[in-house]
């Protein structure tokens, strides 16, 4: 199943169950990843735009916060703030691309955060955290696999640097299965990404599925991959 567009991009769906089902999608966009930039942005779209009556395009910008504050040790309102401004600088450079939908909003990371449920919400997934050892090890886990490919991507390691990076993406995931949650449950939808599930999805699946919301086990993830039509994939 794909679809070419005007961009030198084929999109194909990867991994996906009865999306074709849903009026509404959701397109989760990593801010500064290069699979949400240009022509790469502009085949998704054009896919969303055949099968979707509404999409919402989910700017997950001040999630990022957490990694200026490991990488650059910045306080976290100095990286709050950087973040914003970057998916800013994302919707303005794009909006000629998003226009080309039918329908569509724009929701920001902050409003979810400053959403009445978030912090209660936050706080419970924090504490199941600390006190369930099945989610415990999954978020460790997934935590030292970031680090092995940071390592890796690197070519060397700063051993030194390890607990404060543990540290900052800890906080990263945890505030990411909350937002999500407050997502799902603000209406069922295709939730679109240019890459494997994420990784809150397959946690609370897995090990907590008593913490997603109500229908958590029907809710759709399409994993799109992007194919450059003279034959080489797109990173996912």
């Amino acid at each position: 199943m794909s679809d070419s567009t005007e961009t030198p991009y084929v999109v194909s769906v990867k991994k996906a169950a009865g999306f074709s089902q849903y009026s509404h999608a959701r397109l989760q966009v990593s801010v500064g990843g290069a699979n949400h930039e240009g022509a790469k942005l502009a085949a998704m779209v054009a896919w969303m735009a055949a099968r979707f009556e509404h999409v919402t395009i989910c700017v997950n910008d001040t999630l990022q916060r957490h990694n200026l504050c490991f990488e650059k040790g910045l306080p976290d309102a100095m990286a709050t703030s950087l973040t914003h401004g970057h998916g800013d600088q994302w919707i303005a450079r794009h909006k000629a691309i998003l226009d080309t939908l039918p329908h569509y909003r724009i929701s920001r990371w902050e409003e979810w955060r400053s959403s009445a449920d978030y912090a209660p919400l936050h706080r419970d997934i924090c504490a199941l955290y600390d006190t369930q050892p099945d989610m415990h090890t999954a978020i460790n886990a997934c935590v030292a696999d970031f680090w092995e490919r940071r390592c890796k991507r690197l070519g060397f390691t700063e051993d030194f640097k390890l607990p404060n990076f543990q540290r900052h993406s800890r906080a990263y995931l945890l505030e990411e299965m909350a937002v999500f949650t407050l997502m799902f449950r603000a209406g069922v939808a295709a939730d679109v990404y240019p890459g494997s599930i994420t990784l809150p999805f397959a946690i609370m699946e897995k090990h907590l599925p008593a913490a997603g919301p109500a229908g958590f086990g029907d809710k759709v993830f399409t994993h799109l991959s992007l194919v450059h039509k003279a034959g080489t994939k797109a990173a996912s």
